[in-house]
């Protein structure tokens, strides 16, 4: 988190959403080398669809 104050950005690749989502701003989704979606951490939080296809959440 303090990379985040000083305004450092890094790519997360992340297996486990509960940890991702604590230290995101945005979310990416790749399928098959594609993104097949992106939205704010607020956004992607109100998504349940989004959730159940690609996350079995």
């Amino acid at each position: 988190l303090r990379l985040k104050e000083m305004g450092t950005t890094i790519l997360l690749s992340e297996q486990n959403v509960k940890f991702a989502v604590k230290v995101s701003d945005r979310v990416f989704i790749i399928d098959n080398g594609a993104i097949r979606y992106r939205n704010d951490i607020d956004g992607f939080r109100n998504d349940e669809a989004v959730q159940k296809k690609y996350l079995a959440v």
